[in-house]
């Protein structure tokens, strides 16, 4: 016989439904150092509060079953949020949706005084504690020691990362040659010599910067040889600061959390590391943006931190991308193109180090690895950060781009490298007012192209892919600028690798050009060989 529920279990039930949404959301919040009474956050909170009050009356309603199943349901989205766990659908979800809804049929009597008391505790001991919010950007310098003899030329290193080459920006979305006319002046102007037909040979930045920096060329896709790449990995070995610490450099490293090139063992003269985490979510706040913007933007990322969300995604943009092939047209997924904050968080530590790297001295090298031009493209080419958070895209449309995706893709892509290099001359201007420029050496590279593919470059595709798929993918960004030369422009086809060992000589002069360029595709674990396209445009 079913007892009657009592009014304390009617209300504990209807409690859990909104306390099951709020606290995984409460936490990520405040570990991403975000303000709860600013109004997107009230926002977000009475939007999450409302969907589980409906949640906590179908559950408070519907009977015991439905309060079971609601309820291990609940529980593995929360799980979700709060854990590490790769969740897919399949099997294993199956059997832990069962595992759970069988736990909580045991306890089916008292269950939502349990769900609620557990947590109502674990709400109001993180809002008292104030959960573990995530640190700014830390730097660790250690002391300088002291050295004796001529100090070499100040250094700066930037990695602008998924930079485009500039003739390889496509004629398609430059059809006047504008945007490769000025990316041209602007450097040569500031006095680079400039490899407009400098090429990756990789097409992702694990496998492209490691073997950079050990002047090396692998055919693996790992990270290194003993295993793939994990966000945050140290770089095995770097030949090149060591090579540059011989020279008498101490080095400063600005990173993001993506790779790590301040742990790197080796007779490495480390005098700074400055890590700035990519996805956080506090440069948001004084974004000039919308409440609902910000409310689009909060719940994306949040809601990116799920496998599930994940999962569904992918299948429903397959089976979008499948009804278009039939004429259906099916609206797109919410939140889409929200949720990715790397290009605000890379802004962020842009102007945050501007002082630091304008004050650069004898001895010195900066390296930085900027994240941009990289997608999310939030910035257009005025460096105003775009009022829709639906429009700042990835390089890739879930799955695979289409003409029209890729259409859609450049043109903000474009906008923000603009950005990138307008404020990449402010900073050449603060050198000049500080006497720096005329003495300093400057390097400007990427790992590889803006990847605005249409079809990803593997072994698997290769019949198929087209010039653009390989520009898009290789094409990349050289140039550098020394005291007292003057500015070039030299049109010669040169792979990453070989210009960037050869400027660390300084014989980019001497090194030949190619007459049959060379990429790697993907192929399962390996990389293959494939000659690589002309992409030459006449600025």
């Amino acid at each position: 016989m079913v007892s009657t529920p009592t009014r304390l279990q009617r209300l504990t039930t209807l409690a859990s439904g909104p306390l099951f949404l709020l606290v995984p959301f409460v936490v990520f919040a405040l570990h991403q150092g975000y303000a709860l009474s600013r109004p997107e956050l009230l926002v977000c909170l009475a939007v999450l509060t409302g969907v589980g009050l409906l949640l906590g009356a179908a559950m408070m309603r519907g009977g015991q079953r439905v309060h079971v199943g609601l309820t291990a349901l609940l529980v593995l989205v929360f799980a979700d949020f709060q854990s590490g766990w790769r969740i897919e659908l399949g099997a294993p979800l199956v059997g832990a949706l069962v595992g759970v809804a069988a736990l909580g049929w045991l306890l089916r009597e008292h269950l939502g005084e349990i769900t609620s008391t557990v947590l109502a505790v674990a709400l109001v001991s993180t809002l008292v504690v104030g959960g573990r919010p995530q640190p700014p950007p830390e730097s660790a310098t250690e002391p300088a020691s002291e050295r004796r003899g001529p100090l070499p030329a100040p250094l700066i290193h930037f990695v602008l990362d998924e930079h485009v080459g500039v003739e390889g920006i496509p004629a398609e979305f430059d059809p006047q040659g504008e945007r490769v006319r000025a990316l041209k002046r602007d450097l040569e102007d500031w006095g680079f010599t400039v490899f407009p037909r400098a090429y990756s040979r990789y097409g992702t930045t694990q496998a492209s910067l490691p073997n950079l920096f050990n002047f090396s060329e692998r055919d693996t896709r790992t990270f290194e040889s003993t295993g793939k790449f994990v966000e945050g990995s140290s770089l095995p070995s770097n030949a090149y600061f060591e090579e540059m610490t011989r020279r008498g450099y101490r080095i400063h490293v600005i990173q993001s959390d993506f790779i790590d090139f301040c742990g790197t063992p080796g007779e490495i003269s480390l005098a700074s590391c400055t890590t700035y985490p990519l996805e956080r979510l506090a440069p948001l706040q004084d974004a000039p943006l919308a409440v609902r913007e910000k409310v689009r933007a909060i719940f994306g990322m949040y809601l990116r931190r799920a496998d599930l969300r994940r999962e569904i995604h992918k299948r429903y943009d397959r089976a979008r991308q499948a009804a278009a092939g039939r004429g259906w047209s099916w609206p797109r997924w919410p939140w889409g193109g929200a949720g990715r904050m790397s290009a605000l968080t890379s802004m962020e530590s842009f102007e945050q180090s501007l002082s630091r790297i304008a004050a650069v001295e004898d001895g010195e090298m900066i390296f930085y690895h900027l994240l941009l031009p990289h997608f999310p493209y939030t910035y257009d080419a005025a460096c105003r950060v775009r009022p829709g958070t639906a429009d700042w895209l990835t390089r890739k449309a879930p799955g695979e781009n289409t003409g029209a995706a890729r259409a859609l893709r450049y043109p903000l892509y474009l906008d923000q490298l603009a950005c990138t290099h307008a404020r990449l001359g402010e900073l050449f201007a603060s050198l000049d007012e500080a006497g720096t420029l005329a003495r300093a050496r400057i390097l400007l590279h990427s790992d590889h192209g803006s990847r605005i593919d249409v079809l990803a470059p593997s072994v698997r595709n290769q019949t198929e892919l087209s010039a653009a798929d390989y520009v898009d993918t290789y094409s990349t960004l050289f140039a550098y600028r020394e005291p007292g030369e003057p500015a070039r422009y030299d049109r010669r086809v040169l792979a990453l690798g070989p210009l960037f060992e050869a400027w660390v000589r300084g014989e980019t002069a001497q090194i030949a050009g190619q007459d049959d360029p060379w990429v790697f595709l993907a192929d399962g674990g390996r990389l293959r060989r494939a000659s690589l396209p002309d992409f030459g445009r006449e600025p």
